[in-house]
């Protein structure tokens, strides 16, 4: 199926109910602006941490995931990081001792849609190849 066109102002598109939608520029964060990568240990434990979605692709978030396991080994994991994965939503990391932090920390901190939003991704690429602005969520 062939995607109608974006007749608004556009970001992208979003997967919504299995389906493209047009993403316009008005509109509040969303699921998919801030998400969660879980990283499993060699133990087969995991790890959390929360990061802005969409910086890499407005869909795919296997670079994401790559960049995060990357990163993962400079903080205190207890164990060595085999695999990372994007959440499908953040519930699946809210149980973590510093996710509630994360979250309000990015929430203050929105994209910057409309006419700023390509130089605010390029920033959030940047930092987040240095690995910046990745929030361990720490563990249980």
């Amino acid at each position: 199926m062939v995607n109608p066109p974006c007749t608004a102002r556009k970001t992208g598109y979003i997967i919504h109910n299995h389906e493209a939608v047009c993403r316009t520029t008005d509109h509040n964060v969303s699921m998919e602006d801030v998400v969660a990568v879980e990283v499993t240990l060699h133990t087969g434990e995991h790890r959390d941490f929360l990061t802005w979605g969409r910086i890499f692709d407005p869909v795919d978030g296997t670079a994401l995931a790559a960049l995060v396991l990357e990163h993962a080994p400079s903080t205190e994991l207890g164990g060595e990081p085999v695999s990372a994965r994007v959440c499908p939503t953040l519930s699946e990391a809210r149980d973590q001792p510093y996710f509630y932090e994360a979250l309000i920390d990015f929430g203050w901190r929105r994209p910057q849609f409309g006419d700023g939003y390509e130089a605010w991704r390029r920033d959030r690429e940047t930092a987040l190849r240095e690995g910046r602005e990745l929030y361990y969520l720490g563990r249980r």
